[in-house]
């Protein structure tokens, strides 16, 4: 496999690629949305154009962190199966009952 194959079969990349992808359609829509509220008459002095421009530039910048976020399914590590066991599976007592049965003598 080659560097750019394997650097690409990374999840986060996957994941950034489809944010990224879909900040295409949430950033028109806040666009049209800011444009919209700007033509209202209640937003006609610069003060008000510009509290919604400003906003609007937040909630692009929030949109693929968010989508990112959701989109990102982090990837087993087959190499080293032990580091897959979540931390608090260390006591007797979050381990599931079902696999005290199994592990029960006689």
């Amino acid at each position: 496999m080659t560097a750019a194959a394997e650097f690409l079969s990374y999840s986060w990349v996957q994941a950034l690629g489809w944010a990224l992808l879909h900040f295409l359609w949430q950033g028109a829509l806040l666009g049209l949305g800011a444009a919209g509220l700007m033509a209202l008459p209640i937003f006609r002095t610069s003060q008000s154009r510009y509290g919604v421009a400003l906003l609007t530039l937040c909630a692009m910048l929030a949109a693929p962190l968010c989508t990112l976020a959701v989109v990102y399914e982090p990837t087993l590590n087959l190499a080293n199966p032990v580091a897959n066991i979540p931390s608090d599976v260390s006591t007797p007592e979050a381990v599931p009952s079902v696999l005290h049965c199994v592990s029960r003598e006689g």
